[in-house]
């Protein structure tokens, strides 16, 4: 356990904070910004010991909804200024994205959201096969029927915002590592606090960014709220030299690739079925690693010459409409910034001021209508979705 200066074990807090990924140490992170003193951050593991330290990473305004992009713009904002202050431990990194679409049907369907970002004031380019590769030499595209390019966007490693974050509230918020959440705690109808490993802590509001461990915590509770934990797979492979590439999502191959330096990052490997937490595996199936190579040889000139470097799996938290649930839910002072869809990392800084407004009783940005989390008051089934998917 991790104690900041003048509080004790046991003591009341204003407001706790259940996970210590990057959208929770967002949200308490704006709580103590929106001028909440007693602040608890409380975990099973250590800080970012989940899926925000196997994200990708990418920050990409192209998202399939204009209100997810104006949070990922004023993510991108504050991952800027934290990179400026942060030097050589933190890094904003990227020249944009480039997204690109082979089939007519996917450019048709594209149209309505390109338009879409543009109307909230949203950069997006349209690039020609020959400007794009003059621009990236190492990119392979002839076949595109359409290259949009997004000047904004870039990636971060969830991991080290998430550690910047952190060294920011010390002293001044209590962080218990290391306690997993036993049970949230009831007066009738309204929230008093948690039990946190062995430890009691007394608060009026809670907010609950527990990811895919979200069901697990409320069923107990008497509440089945609609997130299904679903894998995805990374893999990183290595060039002989830097590679001239730009961060890509291709729409119609299906995949989407992070350069730095030799290394390209390429994510994929979603599996449409449910996850236990408890159980999974967090290593790359071999089919997964050989459609790898063979689409890195599709786009990137020196694709058959790469080599395989490592990769792993993660678990990604999905809702019936691919919108994350935020705000108050079930009891009095109980609240949730969950359900991403693959895209915490994302949104994670944007999504933690939001909770916080809404934890506070303030007004949010976001229509409660797509995003409130009472919109599910109970379980209803559904398929899941890739998550990085800007077309549906």
């Amino acid at each position: 356990m991790e104690k900041g200066d003048g509080f004790l074990s046991g003591k009341a807090y204003d407001v706790i904070v259940v996970g210590a990924g990057a959208v929770g140490m967002s949200a308490a992170r704006s709580l103590l910004a929106q001028g909440v003193e007693r602040i608890a951050v409380v975990e099973r593991e250590g800080p970012a010991a989940g899926s925000t330290s196997r994200a990708a990473g990418i920050v990409s305004v192209l998202t399939w909804d204009e209100h997810d992009a104006l949070l990922v713009k004023r993510s991108a904002e504050i991952y800027r200024d934290l990179a400026a202050r942060f030097p050589g431990r933190f890094r904003y990194h990227g020249d944009g994205m480039v997204t690109v679409a082979n089939r007519a049907a996917t450019v048709e369907a594209m149209e309505p959201r390109i338009a879409a970002l543009r109307e909230v004031g949203l950069e997006v380019q349209e690039l020609s096969c020959a400007q794009a590769q003059e621009r990236w030499s190492d990119l392979v595209v002839e076949d595109a029927q359409a290259i949009w390019y997004t000047p904004g966007d870039g990636q971060v490693y969830g991991y080290d915002y998430v550690q910047v974050v952190l060294d920011e509230m010390q002293g001044q918020v209590d962080f218990y590592f290391h306690h997993p959440l036993q049970e949230i705690l009831q007066e009738g109808d309204r929230v008093v606090g948690v039990l946190a490993g062995d430890v009691t802590l007394s608060a009026p509001r809670v907010l609950l960014a527990t990811g895919v461990w979200t069901r697990k915590v409320l069923g107990p509770m008497g509440m089945e709220i609609p997130i299904k934990p679903y894998r995805t797979q990374i893999s990183v492979w290595t060039a002989d030299s830097p590679v001239r590439l730009p961060i890509l999502h291709d729409l119609d191959l299906g995949f989407y690739w992070v350069p730095d330096g030799q290394k390209i990052i390429f994510g994929d490997g979603t599996e449409h079925v449910e996850s236990d937490p408890y159980d999974w595996k967090d290593f790359n199936d071999e089919e997964f690693i050989l459609a790898a190579g063979e689409r890195l040889a599709k786009r990137f000139v020196h694709g058959q010459e790469v080599r395989l470097q490592g990769g792993w799996a993660g678990l990604c938290d999905a809702t019936p409409d691919r919108h994350p649930l935020l705000g108050a839910y079930g009891p009095e002072g109980l609240f949730l910034a969950v359900g991403f869809n693959g895209f915490g990392i994302m949104r994670a800084p944007a999504v933690g001021e939001e909770a916080a407004r809404l934890v506070l009783g303030k007004e949010s940005f976001l229509p409660m209508e797509k995003y409130g989390a009472v919109r599910f008051p109970s379980w209803v089934d559904f398929p899941i979705t890739e998550g990085f998917n800007v077309v549906s």
